[in-house]
């Protein structure tokens, strides 16, 4: 980065909703300045940036997201060639004399979240979901790593969603056929973001060259979308890595001095363990509770027990829920727990020793979190009691022989709690290398 270093002032992101935003405390670990968030609609925008930012100079400098990323380039005097290039705007710089140069600092945080993933573009074909200002830069970036080709899709264009069904048959020569080879896929597109409730355009399954999926959302950490890439083993990542990259970039426009990339991975290891859920799972009695306590009070995280959730919303034990409604509707209400529980970031999250049963459950707490899988000696494991299906040493076995793969499949890592509380605690901390 060169350039003459500017003086601090006031910054910040411009966009129609922001309340899940990390950018301010993104750019809160890069430098001082000042940041804020200016939520608006799209008739404020013209008054806002000509009077606050270009005549009064309130604002040295915005990041720009949607829906304004194109609009604020009829307010740029100097456009970056990038950008222009690209064909929008999501950095904006006030010059000394009231001017505003627009630049696109998302390609770099795209190309850099691709290099994270080990994702090369070269030779590749790729199909990006989306055709919005972030489909552009998608498309921007893959041929200047040397895509082979790239297509877009959306609803109504002509190369649309239902081509690309797991169960349509495009023909041979079509959009759809050619688009089914791709190699690398990207979603530009708000579908799996929060607040929705899942959400998924395309079944990886349709894709048999699929090589590597990027999802540019960052809120949940992992789609529906690249909870299926994982499942399938495919190189992917989400959009944390590329807001953290672009910040980075727009900082050094913001101030006029260079950062190192080693910044970028230091301020995105550091958000992505604030964030990041720790979610234990095991038998009954193997101690989850008693351990998510002891991690709460380490961590200075809040402690999440879904068989709590289920009790309050019940108004009655999970003893009794067995016995009114029986295991099926427990078992609905434990995906309603597993639901609720898992769109929260930075708890511990205690789990039932059933969770693992439904694909679902695992899904909904993955999106946050990571999975730590406690075990305990089944001999030191309490039968009867007030837990409905461990009636006896016998059952006890048979329940854990049933559910020792799915423990397995889902844990990120595995814990022996046969020590004091505290120190299993410790011992996930770190193995999971969580900052205290």
């Amino acid at each position: 980065m060169t350039g003459e270093k500017k003086e601090e002032g006031c910054f910040g992101l411009l966009g129609k909703t922001l309340e899940h935003s990390f950018s301010p405390q993104i750019h809160g670990l890069f430098a001082s300045y000042q940041y804020r968030l200016f939520p608006m609609e799209e008739q404020a925008l013209a008054p806002f940036l000509e009077e606050e930012m270009k005549k009064k100079g309130r604002l040295q400098g915005l990041n720009v997201t949607i829906p304004y990323k194109k609009k604020v380039m009829d307010f740029c005097e100097r456009i970056s060639p990038e950008a222009r290039e690209i064909g929008c705007v999501n950095t904006l710089v006030r010059n000394r004399d009231g001017s505003l140069t627009g630049y696109n600092t998302d390609a770099y945080g795209l190309d850099y979240m691709a290099r994270k993933a080990g994702i090369d573009f070269s030779g590749k074909g790729v199909l990006i979901l989306g055709n919005g200002a972030t489909s552009l830069t998608a498309s921007y970036t893959a041929k200047k790593r040397g895509a082979a080709w790239v297509k877009r899709v959306s609803r109504t264009g002509p190369l649309n969603y239902f081509m690309l069904q797991k169960e349509s048959r495009p023909v041979k020569g079509s959009p759809g056929y050619e688009a089914r080879n791709a190699q690398i896929i990207i979603n530009t597109t708000p579908c799996g973001m929060y607040p929705q409730k899942g959400g998924q355009l395309i079944d990886l399954e349709a894709f048999p060259l699929c090589q590597g999926v990027l999802d540019v959302i960052y809120h949940p950490l992992a789609t529906p979308l690249l909870l299926q890439a994982r499942r399938l083993g495919l190189p992917h990542a989400n959009g944390l890595s590329m807001l953290v990259a672009q910040a980075k970039k727009s900082c050094e426009y913001f101030t006029g001095q260079a950062l190192g990339d080693e910044k970028i991975h230091e301020v995105d290891k550091a958000l992505l363990r604030e964030l990041e859920n720790i979610v234990l799972v095991g038998m009954p009695g193997c101690g989850k509770t008693t351990v998510g306590q002891q991690l709460a009070l380490l961590t200075g995280r809040s402690l999440v027990d879904t068989d709590e959730m289920i009790i309050q919303k019940a108004g009655c034990s999970i003893s009794r829920i067995f016995e009114k409604e029986g295991q099926e509707s427990f078992r609905d209400r434990e995906t309603q727990a597993a639901f609720e529980a898992g769109r929260q970031t930075g708890k511990i999250i205690s789990t039932g020793g059933g969770i693992v049963l439904k694909q679902e459950n695992i899904d909904y707490l993955r999106q946050n979190g990571r999975l730590v899988w406690l075990c305990r000696d089944l001999s030191l494991l309490p039968v009867k009691g007030n837990r409905p299906l461990s009636k006896d040493r016998k059952t006890l076995m048979e329940m854990y022989e049933k559910r020792k793969p799915l423990y397995e499949a889902c844990a990120d890592i595995q814990v022996i709690n046969e020590a004091q509380p505290w120190e299993t605690a410790r011992e996930i901390v770190k193995k999971l290398e969580v900052t205290l």
